[in-house]
């Protein structure tokens, strides 16, 4: 897995630590001296269009600095949510900030 994150996100050095959760797997990601929730989800369309969704919602709350909030991380490519082949298995996959951040 941190083979994946070097290359999607351009990193120099990756360490994760499993959290607790769900219906998702969250890890604390420490890459570049920087601390983010690395957070995958069992594949679907559906998946992929509401964490889609959710992260053009984080997106435009920064702009209106009403609240603080994780803020999505992109990919290299710019994306903000994608399906990645994860231990053999499709998975949808996006970083957070883990600080909140307001503007």
């Amino acid at each position: 897995m941190e083979k994946i994150l070097l290359e999607e996100f351009g990193f120099n050095k990756v360490e994760l630590k499993k959290l607790n959760g769900y219906t998702n797997a969250n890890y604390v990601l420490n890459a570049d001296s920087k601390k983010n929730i690395f957070k995958t989800y069992p594949y679907s369309e559906e998946t992929i269009d509401l964490i889609k969704a959710e992260s053009e919602v984080l997106l435009f709350l920064k702009l209106t600095n009403i609240v603080s909030f994780p803020c999505p991380i992109p990919f290299s490519d710019g994306s903000f949510v994608k399906p990645l082949n994860v231990h053999g298995k499709k998975l949808v996959c996006r970083i957070l900030s883990r600080r909140y951040i307001s503007r």
